[in-house]
């Protein structure tokens, strides 16, 4: 009988040997995301909506001037290349250029000798720029500022009974705005961005045309604008 119990015993020790050998095994691994990285190039398309604030003053008259108060939608393409550092600081570089249906039909005229029934006018045809892009990434958010060189095609003019005076004149200047982005995918990116240009102030000498006198003048241009863009990642 006692012969019986102990080889029971050791039995039931084997087994529990046994099974806490089974037991002891590799701990399962884990599946962990792979972190998302802003690095790499990328083209997008956008479109938003625009103001611009541009002034012709007269030197022979420092009180006379021209307010062109244009307001209209903007949209074009963008394209540029971001590094994404170690400490999440994300910096490149962006290429973009816009069409613009920006405009004003009656503009404010201040002290200036004009014609019954003439009418300040002004349009925005285009713009683009080259600019520096800074952020720091959240994951998948990234907060922005950016900064560069503006180019913009402007034309302020008269509309007149004798007829329509165009300026058309090409602009350059500065631009700096601050955005958001976010990945949807690894290959999709919303932002949303605002942007101030700053053109300046330049002279222009006096001309005749065939249904004016354009005195010397200088005219300033500065504009903001709000844009929405999607963009593929490469």
């Amino acid at each position: 009988m006692k012969t019986q119990i102990l080889t029971a015993a050791l039995l039931l020790g084997a087994c529990g040997v046994a099974i806490a050998a089974d037991a002891v095994v590799e701990p399962a691994t884990m599946d962990v995301a792979p972190v998302f990285s802003w690095t790499g190039g990328y083209v997008g398309l956008q479109a938003g909506y625009g103001w611009s604030d541009g002034v012709t003053r007269f030197p022979e008259d420092a009180t006379a001037a021209v307010h062109h108060d244009g307001r209209g939608i903007v949209g074009g393409a963008y394209a540029g290349y971001l590094h994404h550092f170690a400490s999440d600081a994300v910096l490149g570089v962006e290429v973009d250029a816009m069409a613009s249906s920006i405009s004003e039909s009656n503009g404010r005229i201040v002290n200036v000798s004009i014609n019954p029934g003439t009418q300040a006018v002004s349009r925005l045809d285009y713009s683009a720029s080259l600019r520096a892009r800074l952020g720091y990434a959240f994951g998948r958010f990234l907060p922005y500022a950016t900064a560069g060189v503006a180019y913009a095609r402007y034309t302020p003019g008269f509309d007149s009974p004798e007829g329509k005076f165009e300026d058309e004149m090409s602009k350059s200047g500065w631009t700096a705005g601050v955005g958001v982005e976010h990945a949807f995918t690894d290959r999709i990116v919303a932002r949303v961005e605002y942007r101030y240009s700053d053109f300046g102030e330049e002279h222009y000498p006096t001309y005749d045309t065939p249904t004016a006198y354009v005195p010397e003048r200088n005219i300033s241009l500065r504009t903001n604008d709000i844009r929405i863009g999607v963009a593929y990642k490469f």
